[in-house]
């Protein structure tokens, strides 16, 4: 197990493709779980009780698609497009059948800083809301243009790789992150505090 976290992401695939190696896609998913969580909460915003199902598929389909993945291009260029996929599949079918009660997402937020690090609650409570706002303007955004922003600047994704996930020219993924940096700016000073 402390081998495979080692390896890097092409050898680990190279792993599981040729030896159905457990160990290896488990290192695989430990270390991009936190991103497949990210990328789904950001794509499923208007269906956050789905998420959770919707990461179970995606890495069913991983496991089963891992063998179609292309070392040209980066892994998680791989990854952004099968959250994506699975993110719309899943909400269109949730879409059809609602049965299950919606839980507020904005409670499971991603958290960037831990809470031993935290001193001030003043501090604490003006963090807290001023990330309560982001998670709110960026909620009204609509897709894609919501999940390339968030991509782009939270996760630091490469052009190149948004164009590819996102199967679009790169001159328009900057052409729409533009835009949609520009209409969230006009959100956040528009907006009044939360």
């Amino acid at each position: 197990m402390s081998e495979n976290a080692e390896l890097d992401d092409n050898a680990l695939i190279e792993r599981v493709v040729q030896a159905d190696d457990r160990s290896a896609f488990e290192a695989l998913v430990r270390r991009h779980l936190g991103l497949i969580r990210r990328q789904l909460a950001v794509c499923l915003w208007s269906h956050p009780e789905v998420v959770d199902e919707a990461e179970q598929e995606v890495l069913w389909q991983l496991y089963r698609t891992l063998k179609k993945f292309r070392k040209e291009s980066r892994f998680t260029t791989f990854l952004f497009g099968l959250c994506r996929h699975t993110a719309f599949n899943v909400a269109r079918s949730h879409q059809r059948s609602r049965q299950r009660e919606q839980r507020w997402f904005l409670q499971e937020a991603p958290d960037r800083e831990s809470r031993e690090t935290r001193e001030d609650p003043s501090r604490e409570l003006l963090e807290k809301q001023e990330k309560d706002r982001l998670w709110v303007i960026l909620g009204q955004l609509p897709e894609p243009e919501r999940s390339l922003l968030y991509l782009k600047e939270a996760e630091g994704a490469e052009i190149k790789d948004l164009a590819k996930a996102f199967s679009l020219p790169e001159g328009t993924v900057k052409s729409k992150l533009a835009r949609t940096r520009t209409k969230f700016r006009t959100l956040w000073e528009g907006q009044d505090e939360i």
